[in-house]
């Protein structure tokens, strides 16, 4: 499960005035735009909330138009405001923050969207998806930073004191920023090993072992690498049971790995016998002397053997497999639900 998320990194404006020394229309002014803040922290929540907690498409869709309107609907409110004693340096840039917001929530989500169509493909795409994201997360908080700066600014000049006593929205969303982040971590580390095995499993379907030993090898060396970099990763506020259900899976990529031969011996096992079934089945059974016979028996009798060794391995493997990769999605349902707040 992959999640979408918008920051608003602005911290809430929580404004104590010493009267004697702050007129009351800066402190106005400052709530004025504090408040707009607060109505488009509280959509992208509750947003955030209904990407998080597998809500289906059609809300989820419903909740980003939400966000969308209330975001031009902030901008057209702070738009309309005038600057302060003449300088409207404060108004512009937060005026610029929402277009930003809403440029990234439609034309760049168009382009994210695109993305994750295409993001099961293949690792690079995969990466390809969740930077895109994270680029566009990035713009944000930088247009935010400013915004940021410029109202400390506007409060130094103003004699307005600013206490940094973030909302319980804008603590959800630093919390979802978190989770997110961790489970995207994670999610890279299991996803690589996934598709390797993917291309492993289809070499094996199509019973070519020069393909089934270059894409065991790859799995193998994948699920090592990344085994070994998950190991510095701590758990995410005391939780492992992701860290866990990773590392478990990267285990059995590099399980399955080690033991490609039974996929690449039976491979061979049958190939040897159908060389033999087809030279005998050339000859017609006048032409056929008995040590043809007794080669073809003893063929017969080793391919079923290996038959049913094969399938007695490979029904133990699946079943380890579906196992494994049923505990990750479990455990990254789980994980979401705990760690994203709900809004």
């Amino acid at each position: 499960m992959e999640v979408t998320q918008q920051k608003i990194a602005l911290a809430s404006l929580l404004i104590f005035i010493n009267t004697f020394v702050c007129a009351q229309q800066p402190v106005e002014y400052l709530q004025q735009i504090s408040a707009e803040y607060e109505k488009v922290n509280k959509e992208t929540m509750s947003y955030i909330s209904a990407v998080s907690h597998g809500k289906s498409a059609r809300k989820v869709e419903k909740r980003r138009t939400d966000l969308v309107k209330q975001i031009m609907q902030a901008e057209f409110n702070v738009r309309k405001m005038k600057g302060f004693a003449g300088n409207s340096t404060l108004r512009d840039s937060v005026v610029a923050y929402f277009d930003l917001s809403e440029k990234v929530l439609n034309t760049r989500y168009s382009e994210i969207m695109n993305l994750e169509a295409i993001a099961e493909q293949s690792y690079d795409n995969m990466e390809l998806y969740l930077n895109a994201k994270n680029k566009a997360e990035e713009i944000l908080e930088q247009a935010a930073d400013r915004v940021d700066s410029l109202v400390k600014i506007f409060a130094d000049e103003n004699k307005i004191r600013l206490v940094s006593g973030n909302s319980e929205v804008q603590k959800k969303l630093a919390r979802a920023s978190k989770v997110n982040e961790y489970y995207n971590k994670l999610y890279l580390l299991f996803f690589k090993c996934l598709k390797d095995e993917a291309y492993f499993l289809d070499a094996v379907k199509k019973q070519s072992t020069v393909e089934q030993l270059q894409f065991a090898e790859q799995l193998g060396i994948n699920a090592k690498e990344n085994l070994e970099k998950i190991g510095p990763i701590t758990p995410f506020a005391g939780d492992a049971t992701l860290k866990t259900a990773c590392r478990q899976a990267l285990e059995f990529f590099a399980q399955e790995a080690a033991n490609s031969n039974l996929f690449t011996d039976f491979a061979l096992q049958k190939e040897k016998f159908e060389k033999i079934k087809e030279s005998i089945e050339k000859k017609s059974p006048q032409q056929r002397t008995q040590t043809d016979i007794d080669t073809y028996n003893k063929a017969v009798a080793e391919y079923n053997k290996a038959l049913n060794q094969f399938n007695t391995a490979q029904e133990k493997l699946f079943k380890t497999r579906n196992e494994v990769l049923n505990k990750w999605e479990n455990t990254s349902n789980a994980f979401l639900n705990k760690h994203v707040p709900r809004y």
